[in-house]
């Protein structure tokens, strides 16, 4: 039964990540449209992308060296990165 259990986790989290991605994308929609208004200055804006994007490389760094640490985590650990490296673009 365990196996049925891992499909069923498996499904649900992949359903929910779909979900989240099509929310994401109304909203990249909704702000391409012009119908989001952003109540913070654009020097905000850019202060914080600036700094999001300075802990994401933190956190690319860290997990390619524990995967150069640790060949039996490679797996896993490039999976995490990938996901690291989609949001980045």
């Amino acid at each position: 039964m365990t196996g049925c259990n891992d499909i069923y986790d498996a499904c649900l989290q992949a359903l929910l990540m779909t979900s989240g991605q099509q929310k994401m994308a109304k909203c990249y929609e909704d702000a391409g449209a012009g119908r989001y208004k952003s109540r913070a200055s654009p020097s905000v804006v850019d202060a914080e992308l600036r700094a999001a994007s300075d802990k994401q490389q933190k956190i690319v760094a860290a997990l390619t060296a524990s995967m150069e640490q640790s060949p039996d985590l490679r797996p896993v650990l490039e999976r995490i990165l990938l996901r690291a490296v989609a949001v980045q673009q």
